[in-house]
């Protein structure tokens, strides 16, 4: 029996709830305010570019284009990365959890295969969406790339 994963188009998902409103996790998202709280310190985000890009001292350099093609949804498409992330998209889908907070679902996909960076990178937003929910609930500011 062999032990290895199927090669094929790999997705990942994540899922938490956060005590924020709707529009708080879209600022923790898109703009450079809050993406400095939680996923990194070396960041920057252009507005009129609708770009953001993660600079992170001995990590890889990422830039995402970020659209906000429907309400309650935010694309990253990576245009700049390691291997074979240029092209896959980070799809933050959020909305009232019904309870006063809000569910945020995060789907990166069009990976070409599950292979180790696949690996790495779904355990790293696991990371991340727990920072994200931790800095939308507390205000404390510590991005998971210091």
């Amino acid at each position: 029996m062999s032990m290895s994963a199927p090669v094929g188009p790999a997705v990942i998902e994540h899922e938490v709830r956060v005590a924020a409103t709707p529009e708080q996790l879209a600022l923790a998202v898109t703009t450079e305010e809050g993406l400095s709280g939680w996923y990194s310190a070396g960041m920057t985000a252009s507005q009129s570019d609708a770009v953001v890009g993660f600079h992170a001292s001995h990590h890889p350099v990422f830039e995402w284009s970020v659209a906000r093609p429907s309400v309650g949804e935010i694309v990253w498409t990576c245009t700049t990365g390691p291997g074979r992330s240029v092209g896959t998209q980070a799809i933050y889908a959020y909305f009232p959890a019904g309870d006063g907070r809000t569910t945020v679902r995060l789907t990166h996909l069009g990976w070409a295969e599950d292979d180790d960076a696949f690996r790495r990178c779904n355990t790293l937003w696991g990371a991340l969406l727990f920072q994200l929910q931790r800095y939308l609930e507390t205000g404390e500011r510590r991005p998971v790339f210091g």
